[in-house]
């Protein structure tokens, strides 16, 4: 007869990735996560219920309500973008979209200084923790030529966005 094994003593593991967000916002807080899940599937119910509507002009639709999204983002730093923006006024004497040359400051006046988007043409979902971002990397844009980099994937290249500007 074979002789029972003793068992065995209990490993510690490291973690192979650290906690997620919502892990950490939940641990210890069953009750709020089972109202978070609950508003959740709600969410998702009433979006499969909707009724026809008769006429999209008189259409009405309940927002507001509070909800909570956890995910994960990708760190920027807000002072490579600041010197972006720097050396751009500084060589042009003016934020314009380096694609369509819509002028914020020109357009809305003193409200519109200083604004204007800074789109990396190297993604930062593709950068390495700890990889460096160049200047040359970066590109001014205004809100609509930014959107429509961003609109589908593959992400429209420069030359591509000013390409579709022609017609």
């Amino acid at each position: 007869m074979e002789a029972l094994k003793p068992p065995l003593e209990p490993q510690t593991r490291t973690p192979r990735f650290p906690p997620s967000a919502a892990q950490a916002e939940f641990a210890g807080e069953p009750l709020k996560l089972s109202r978070t899940a609950q508003n959740i599937r709600e969410s998702i119910r009433a979006d499969f219920h909707l009724a026809p509507v008769p006429d999209e002009d008189i259409y009405e639709a309940s927002e507001g309500r509070v909800l909570t999204r956890v995910h994960s983002y990708r760190e920027r730093d807000r002072a490579i973008v600041k010197r972006k923006k720097k050396s751009h006024l500084k060589k042009f004497g003016r934020l314009q979209c380096e694609a369509c040359d819509f002028d914020f400051l020109e357009q809305y006046g003193e409200r519109g200084e200083g604004f204007i988007e800074c789109h990396h043409t190297k993604p930062v979902s593709d950068l390495q923790p700890g990889e460096k971002t160049k200047l040359s990397e970066l590109v001014l844009l205004c809100a609509n030529c930014h959107r429509m980099v961003h609109a589908a994937r593959p992400w429209w290249t420069m030359e591509q966005l000013r390409k579709a500007l022609e017609h």
